[in-house]
């Protein structure tokens, strides 16, 4: 039994392969590398300077990643500028409370929801207004 691998059962075996993972059941052996056209190309080239060298392979590397290496667009955080923290903090009252009301269904927690609700379309009229004016 070598140092990296260890017995669970009798019949299974957990290998650690060489990034530090372990794997369950057959060892699997670790391949060298496959050489690229790129790779030989490289190799077999005859380079003058290693400014040439150097040019070649950063052309390769962007390259490879414009093609290969998948993207995602972001895009700023939206921000309302009507809308403050007080603003914010009776919306996930509201939000909260109808998470009450619809649980419990008494009307007790039905009302107070109403009424948070008037409330924060009340501040939100009164914001756009002043952010208007």
């Amino acid at each position: 039994m070598s140092l990296y691998s260890s017995t669970i059962r009798s019949e299974h075996t957990v290998h650690a392969q060489q990034d530090g993972k372990y794997y369950g059941g057959r060892r699997q052996t670790l391949m060298p590398p496959k050489k690229t056209p790129v790779a030989t190309e490289f190799l077999n080239t005859a380079y003058t300077d290693i400014e040439s060298m150097w040019y070649v392979c950063k052309t390769t590397i962007t390259d490879i990643i414009t093609k290969r290496v998948p993207f995602k667009l972001t895009c700023s955080k939206y921000t309302n500028p009507l809308m403050n923290h007080t603003i914010k903090r009776t919306i996930r009252r509201k939000q909260k409370a109808f998470k009450k009301a619809r649980k419990s269904n008494s009307k007790r927690d039905r009302d107070r929801y109403k009424r948070l609700q008037k409330e924060v379309q009340w501040d939100t009229r009164r914001a756009r207004r002043r952010y208007i004016v």
